[in-house]
């Protein structure tokens, strides 16, 4: 967990325990909610992220040249919402891939559209047929990121789907 996420935390924590002591449990239950679903968030954004990070740095990809950079804290948009997040780019020589993701922070970043836990995007440099936009949305008992491509065709953005992106960097 970056600064920002930890500051989050510690000012949900202060809000929930001014909320209890001054017996407003509709307050002090959105704040559970709110603290509940932010680590479902990080828990989604950390395999994704995670999932781009392990295939850039197997030690096939280190010996190609292929380069991970990582930033905690990103702040991004898609459409009229305000994101904050992570963004991991991986290059390889001109190539690269950008994987941004994150979620809204105060009232005024907008809203989550389609019941999103998250959202988030990945670009191709050189390939915008290839981009896609996330969103990590909770199916009965599991989450699960979802990708819409440029024709608006909606699919899960498994592991599978995660090696094909990553394959594009290569040629």
């Amino acid at each position: 967990m970056n600064e920002l996420d930890i500051e989050w935390e510690n000012r949900i924590a202060s809000a929930l325990a001014a909320a209890q002591n001054a017996g407003r449990e509709e307050i002090a239950d959105y704040l559970r909610l709110r603290s509940a679903n932010d680590a479902v968030r990080r828990e989604g954004i950390g395999w994704l992220t995670d999932s781009f990070i392990r295939l850039a740095t197997t030690r096939e990809s280190e010996s190609a040249g292929i380069a991970v950079e990582r930033l905690d804290g990103h702040k991004f948009a898609l459409g009229l919402t305000n994101l904050t997040g992570i963004l991991v780019e991986i290059k390889h020589g001109v190539r690269c891939i950008k994987v941004e993701a994150g979620w809204t922070r105060a009232p005024g970043d907008g809203i989550m559209r389609g019941g999103a836990l998250a959202l988030g995007r990945i670009t191709h440099f050189g390939f915008p047929k290839s981009n896609a936009e996330l969103a990590l949305i909770r199916r009965e008992e599991s989450l699960v990121w979802t990708a819409m491509d440029e024709r608006s065709v909606v699919t899960r953005l498994d592991a599978d789907a995660i090696q094909r992106h990553f394959g594009l960097l290569s040629g």
